[in-house]
């Protein structure tokens, strides 16, 4: 009986004991513009399906949540994505086109992927690192349309 129960007590102890570490990623879009907007999501030209959202002014909205095993920051909204460019159209139809990586128009307006307003550059997103301990890891990456954006639609 004794050794049965020493049995179960080591097989709790060391089945909760774990090495495994993890991380969470958080991705959100905030709409500072003053206005209200759409964005929509194309593919070699063609409208990408369920990705279009409609962002109040001064709405956050969260877009992305990745988790998994290991430590590293996990993908971004970005990835999900699976377009090379954004149309966002404002409430009174202005117009601004962002192009992903590599990606050509004949748009002169069109925001290039090295504009510090893509919204496809990461490196133009907030990243927040909003708890980090030994076996765990999450983050925010925020873009917010803010007036600029706006005022620069065509």
């Amino acid at each position: 009986m004794k050794s049965t129960i020493l049995v179960l007590l080591s097989l709790y102890f060391f089945s909760s004991c774990t090495d495994r570490t993890s991380h969470k990623t958080q991705s959100f879009i905030v709409n500072n513009s003053l206005v209200n907007l759409k964005l929509e999501y194309y593919r070699n030209g063609v409208l990408v399906p369920d990705n279009s959202l409609n962002i109040n002014n001064n709405e956050k909205i969260k877009v992305y949540t990745e988790s998994s095993e290991g430590k590293d920051v996990g993908d971004s909204y970005l990835v999900k994505l699976n377009a090379d460019s954004l149309v966002v159209t404002y409430f009174d139809n202005k117009k601004t086109t962002y192009l992903f990586f590599g990606i050509l128009s004949a748009n002169k307006d069109a925001i290039s992927f090295e504009n510090t307003r893509n919204i496809f550059n990461l490196g133009n997103w907030k990243k927040d690192i909003i708890l980090e301990s030994k076996k765990r890891v999450e983050t925010y990456f925020t873009f917010t349309f803010i007036q600029e954006d706006y005022l620069r639609a065509n």
